[in-house]
């Protein structure tokens, strides 16, 4: 009796038609995937385009960032006619802030980080000398009949061991070798000392204004020294007298 009611049982227990609970189950199933096409699909979608444009914007903004670093890096030459690039040459990790000065065939011109001041034919970019200030020269040189004049700043609030230094220096036109260097202590609680602005050659002095609010006359074909009076230099003390820096 009993093998008949069980052999009847699994004879109606037809696993090719679902029974109730899996209907329901299905059912709650395919509610959940609906509610979640409907409502969070569309917001991950969104914070994925948000970010896949906000990572394309940072690359583009990466590249910009690189082509005006290695802008800022190089000086060049430019054909008058059409804005044609002639020539260039870089700074390796210095910007180049500096007004070229063009004087009998030659320009004279600054840098930044790599604190030298440098003398380059027009014709082809080539470096005739290289000097190291030890400075920010960001200002265009002057030159006289036998030198050229550089101004730089500089910061005791620098990372590096051999911050730079705020000076006025003298270098020899033909060599580029340091003649004299007036240098302006920085001070704590400043961050800026020294020269940021372009000097200007009159007669036989070179005329220079200071960060600290002082206008400076110097001789352009003497050395600055301890006797020179404020009224007829705007400034007093003795000239650095350091070599050229390597």
């Amino acid at each position: 009796m009993s093998h008949a009611v069980i052999r009847a049982a699994e004879e109606n227990n037809n696993f090719l038609i679902p029974n109730a609970t899996f209907i329901v189950e299905l059912l709650l199933f395919l509610i959940v995937l609906a509610v979640l096409a409907k409502f969070v699909l569309p917001r991950l979608q969104s914070a994925l385009s948000g970010r896949r444009a906000m990572i394309a914007g940072q690359i583009k903004d990466a590249e910009e960032a690189r082509n005006q670093l290695a802008e800022a890096e190089r000086a060049s030459a430019l054909r008058p006619a059409d804005g044609a690039r002639t020539w260039e040459r870089f700074q390796w990790f210095s910007w180049v802030e500096s007004t070229p000065r063009l004087v009998d065939g030659v320009l004279y011109l600054g840098s930044s980080d790599n604190r030298t001041v440098r003398a380059l034919d027009p014709a082809d970019g080539r470096t005739l000398w290289s000097t190291d200030i030890n400075g920010w020269a960001w200002a265009q040189p002057a030159v006289s009949a036998g030198a050229v004049f550089a101004s730089s700043a500089g910061t005791a609030d620098h990372p590096s061991p051999d911050p730079p230094e705020g000076s006025f220096s003298a270098l020899d036109r033909r060599t580029g070798a340091l003649k004299w260097r007036r240098i302006v202590p920085a001070q704590r609680d400043v961050y800026l000392a020294g020269f940021v602005g372009a000097p200007a050659v009159a007669g036989d002095r070179v005329i220079v204004g200071g960060l600290d609010g002082v206008l400076y006359a110097f001789p352009t074909g003497e050395k600055p020294n301890a006797s020179t009076s404020a009224e007829q230099h705007g400034a007093s003390g003795a000239a650095d007298a350091n070599p050229a820096r390597p």
